[in-house]
């Protein structure tokens, strides 16, 4: 295939190739330099329910037209081949680095150089940002992990792929979110046909909150403890480690290695959220925090770490715990 069609016929030119997934494939379209076209394996293709989805999303986007000054690789027109079946859709060109690049310290070194905690607060700001707006229009990730979320080191851009899973309503019709990592959800859907599973601001509050954390912590899930079995198990009992009074060492603590002292640099603030949303937020959705509420943090953790406040570390791995217990 080298050639696609938009909805009156025009033909465009496929360009190279991007990326190949388990959906479909993602290329370059000649002379659009800022568009590419997912077109999907020809077995999803024949499903009317994607294709529906996916016309209802892009008019959306037409009924919200604010949603197109987002940071989203949200469908923007339906593509067809020379017979006018259905192939995918174009969407906005997104460029940037996987936010799991946090997960491998030598990579970030690499490829981010020599950015610190002010840098990571301002990635999640605007990457909630973006949540909070789309959260005003009904519109929920889901499927929240860190593949999902590209940054741009130079404008500190936090860009959303993978849009075209969201769940939205359209013409109150619901259109769910049927994909997500086990690793990411909330307790109340693990186990279940996620296509079945009504997606909210709560659940996706969990699975934000993991990537916050995440990101804070080098790539360390936070459910993950001593003498826990499988990262989902621990989500479904609730064992949240850190700001507990467990002796280091023993079961249910904190991991041991450098944990607890990149915990020690984060504000007491921060630290309750963590705690909050990873406990009691658990078992009851409304206990979480909220995307607004992490932003306020985010921003006075970014505040404090910028004008030396409350003895934190800028450093992304510092290397001695806080010498002070300000609860800054």
């Amino acid at each position: 295939m080298t050639n696609i069609y938009d909805p009156c016929g025009k033909g465009q030119r496929l360009g190279q190739e991007i990326k190949a997934g388990g959906e479909g494939t993602v290329f370059d379209v000649t002379h659009r330099p800022a568009a590419v076209a997912k077109v999907y394996h020809p077995e999803l293709r024949d499903e009317q329910q994607r294709q529906t989805k996916v016309t209802a999303q892009i008019n959306v986007l037409r009924q919200h037209p604010q949603l197109a000054q987002l940071p989203l690789a949200w469908p923007r027109m339906a593509i067809f081949d020379q017979h006018q079946q259905w192939l995918g859709y174009v969407m906005p060109k997104v460029a940037g680095m996987t936010l799991s690049l946090f997960r491998n310290p030598k990579k970030v070194k690499q490829r981010l150089g020599g950015i610190d905690r002010v840098d990571v607060a301002e990635y999640l700001i605007n990457l909630l940002s973006t949540v909070n707006t789309l959260h005003q229009h009904n519109i929920f990730l889901g499927d929240i992990n860190l593949d999902n979320f590209l940054v741009d080191p130079l404008t500190k851009k936090v860009h959303l792929i993978d849009c075209d899973s969201y769940q939205f309503v359209h013409n109150g019709t619901c259109y769910p979110c049927p994909v997500g990592q086990d690793a990411m959800i909330p307790p109340e859907h693990q186990g279940k046909n996620l296509r079945n599973v009504e997606r909210n601001a709560q659940s996706d509050c969990f699975s934000l909150a993991v990537i916050c954390f995440m990101l804070l912590m080098s790539g360390r899930h936070p459910y993950e403890h001593i003498g826990g079995t499988s990262t989902v198990e621990n989500i479904r009992k609730g064992h949240f480690p850190y700001g507990q009074k467990i002796r280091p060492g023993s079961q249910g603590s904190i991991p041991i290695g450098p944990w607890y002292t990149w915990w020690s640099h984060l504000t007491f603030k921060l630290k309750s959220a963590f705690i909050q949303t990873f406990t009691e937020g658990a078992h009851d959705p409304n206990k979480r925090v909220g995307v607004k509420q992490w932003i306020t943090l985010l921003e006075q953790y970014k505040w404090s770490l910028e004008n030396n406040k409350g003895d934190l570390s800028r450093e992304l791995w510092p290397t001695e715990v806080k010498s002070s217990d300000h609860k800054a």
